[in-house]
């Protein structure tokens, strides 16, 4: 069977292992191919490589078609430090997670965590920020994912806000559509990203968004406009940041209607599908 194009998904660490041998084997049958670069951590990981492991991925992906980036900033790192010349950018985008109505106005404000529970993700930090939150505050910290669930089970018992915590552990995307939407603000607090899709799945039922300025989030979240952005690692900004939102109804209302807007103008899962589909189009008919 002769393919007439192979669309590769690259990470980090084991994932580009496995796919410069795979993107070997393509080159070596002349089969095109293009690689989807995905991965926060991909920078960190790339500049810890031997020299000529990072000389000869970098020669893997100049053979590729296309080498597609998430966000303009990814797309800059790898054409000024790769020297690529093959880069295009495709934005991440997701189906509508709206399922039912949204979280009623009474009870607590509920923030929610979506994506692997690690120090990566800056969890720790937002444990540490919803303790500093005032007392009069009424709030609960929902986390959906996996990952080292009993670590921050111990450091929110140490920090005294266990009992305004619940661990969902990992859910199927129905039941976590359905624990979003019962959400009041998306929180994520990542050191590194590439472009979360936690965070386009939260617009595109209408969330506020509090997150970092790392990675291709400031291209994914206008900051005061759709979201707030903090610094990574800063727990007294974030905590400025989530009592902003919460005390001030109007700015809420109006990052939520901002957010949901972004959302159907450039990150809906049919924009992404187009954009593929003309790059498709591209190779095969070129």
């Amino acid at each position: 069977t002769r393919f007439d194009l192979v669309h590769i998904h690259l990470a980090s660490r084991g994932s580009s292992y496995r796919k410069i041998f795979v993107m070997t084997i393509l080159s070596f049958y002349k089969i095109p191919y293009l690689v989807h670069l995905h991965g926060g951590e991909f920078k960190l990981f790339f500049d810890s490589l031997p020299r000529w492991l990072a000389d000869f991925m970098v020669s893997k992906l100049a053979s590729a078609e296309y080498v597609v980036a998430l966000s303009g900033g990814w797309k800059n790192w790898l054409c000024t430090s790769l020297m690529l010349k093959n880069v295009r950018v495709v934005e991440n985008g997701a189906l509508n997670a709206k399922r039912g109505s949204l979280k009623s106005e009474c009870g607590p404000t509920i923030l929610f965590f979506g994506g692997r529970l690690e120090d990566q993700k800056g969890v720790d930090v937002l444990l540490k920020a919803c303790s500093q939150l005032k007392p009069t505050i009424q709030y609960q910290i929902h986390f959906a994912g996996d990952g080292d669930i009993k670590k921050y089970i111990s450091f929110a018992k140490e920090l005294g806000i266990y009992e305004r915590c619940i661990f969902f552990g990992w859910l199927d995307k129905e039941v976590y559509y359905e624990k979003l939407n019962k959400a009041s603000i998306f929180v994520l607090p990542s050191f590194n990203e590439g472009m979360p899709m936690g965070i386009i799945e939260a617009m595109s039922i209408g969330l506020p968004v509090v997150s970092t300025a790392v990675g291709g989030i400031p291209e994914l979240v206008s900051d005061q406009e759709t979201g707030l952005l903090v610094s990574p690692g800063n727990s007294e900004e974030l905590t400025e940041a989530l009592t902003k939102i919460i005390e001030d109804e109007e700015l809420a209302e109006n990052l939520s209607i901002s957010s949901y807007q972004m959302y159907k103008k450039r990150f809906s899962g049919k924009r992404m599908y187009i954009a593929f589909r003309k790059l498709y189009e591209e190779i095969i008919e070129g």
